[in-house]
């Protein structure tokens, strides 16, 4: 049945959503697993188009929200001594469509004398590699429960930090587009009534005019051209990216270095690896097990390669701490992962690191947004004020005669 809920989170802000669950009581275990308060839990009738609504509910991918659901869900039912296989039943009929089938994919194949860590590993577009990791230390400790728990934790801390960044980049997107289409709205229709207009009358066009029109000129030449440059560029860039290791460390590194976009790149990655490290050494995972794992799964290939790096010098009996003593490590992470290794609270001490990161990004994000408003309100303004100058210096060269 479809649920819809209202609740207050941590900080007392407002929370709405959806979800399909066969007991309402679901819903409420999970938002007090959240720590919010349960404001309303209703149940939503049926509507007329519902056939049509899960058919295309099936043709839209798992969510990181889905996955996270189904996390807690698991976790709640295993902690209150529900065996493993009634909590993947009870789960597959209650979900989204595809999550579904692969729940009951993996209940087969637990039925089939897999384990469960081994049966989320077939699924590893749903399942990546550190839930798997986690997964598997949880069932060797005895604490599926409590890691299911944490990983569900921390993927939706993950998921904040995603929805973040892409929130910040939407709104540059959209006033970049606009201000191509003012300069192309400008170069096409505008400026070549004024060019008309002047050739019809005979006159010679004032310096400002003349530079106008002859900018228009060459952007209505190459502009085109520059465009599908750039565009070309970043598609090879792309699928260089994709296919070749050693080029994709290359570009990520040099990402890095870009002033502005280059500190939120790499505090997102720094971030983003402390945190799995953390969630797969509290698990239970070995230390260079959770390297590979975080490096297989962090998308920075660069940061990726170090972990890798790392890998090698702990299983030679090094620290850790000297393997994350170089860049792209920023010398931070190197001195606080020292004291984590001297006092034993290694997975607390990364927990906090990825915090640090998560809040610089947040930081880095604003002052990066108050820097792009202005500027390109400036630019702006001040291609559409050179248009009417130039507007206005050919009317009054027209009218002196």
């Amino acid at each position: 049945m479809a649920i819809a809920w209202e609740a207050l989170d941590g900080s007392g802000r407002q929370r709405r959503g959806h979800s399909v669950v066969a007991d309402p009581k679901l819903v409420l275990a999970d938002l007090q697993q959240r720590g919010w308060i349960p404001v309303k839990v209703e149940t939503v009738a049926d509507r007329p188009h519902g056939g049509v609504r899960r058919a295309l509910m099936r043709l839209r991918p798992v969510s990181g929200g889905d996955l996270i659901f189904c996390l807690r869900q698991w976790a709640m039912m295993l902690s209150a001594g529900v065996g493993i296989r009634q909590v993947l039943a009870t789960t597959a009929a209650t979900g989204h469509p595809r999550l579904g089938a692969v729940i009951r994919a993996v209940g087969q194949a637990i039925e089939g004398g897999m384990s469960f860590a081994d049966a989320l590993a077939q699924h590893s577009g749903t399942f990546h590699r550190d839930v798997v990791a986690a997964v598997r230390a949880g069932e060797l400790s005895g604490r599926l429960d409590e890691v299911l728990r944490q990983l569900a934790q921390r993927l939706e801390v993950r998921r904040e930090l995603r929805t973040k960044v892409v929130s910040a980049l939407i709104y540059p997107s959209v006033v970049t587009l606009m201000a191509i289409g003012v300069v192309a709205f400008l170069v096409t229709v505008v400026i070549p009534r004024f060019e008309a207009f002047f050739s019809r009358r005979g006159t010679s066009m004032p310096l400002v005019t003349s530079l106008l029109t002859s900018g228009a000129e060459a952007i209505r030449i190459w502009g085109p051209w520059v465009l599908l440059t750039m565009v070309a560029l970043i598609i090879v860039t792309v699928l260089i990216r994709r296919y070749s290791a050693a080029s994709a460390r290359r570009i990520d590194a040099y990402l890095m270095h870009i002033p502005i976009i280059g500190g939120v790149l790499r505090c997102r990655a720094v971030a983003g690896s402390c945190d799995a490290l953390s969630m797969l050494l509290a698990s239970g995972v070995s230390l260079p097990a959770a390297l590979r794992t975080t490096a297989h799964t962090i998308g920075n290939q660069a940061i990726a390669q170090q972990l890798h790096t790392t890998e090698a010098a702990v299983v030679n009996g090094r620290p850790l701490a000297e393997g994350l003593r170089r860049p792209p490590m920023p010398v931070l992470v190197h001195d606080v992962v020292k004291i984590g290794e001297e006092s034993g609270h290694l997975d607390g001490v990364l927990q906090h690191l990825s915090e640090h990161y998560a809040d610089e990004l947040d930081t880095r994000l604003r002052r990066m947004m108050a820097l792009f408003e202005p500027t390109v309100l400036v630019l702006i303004g001040g291609m559409v004020g050179f248009v009417y100058l130039a507007f206005f210096q050919a009317i009054f060269a027209i009218a002196q005669g």
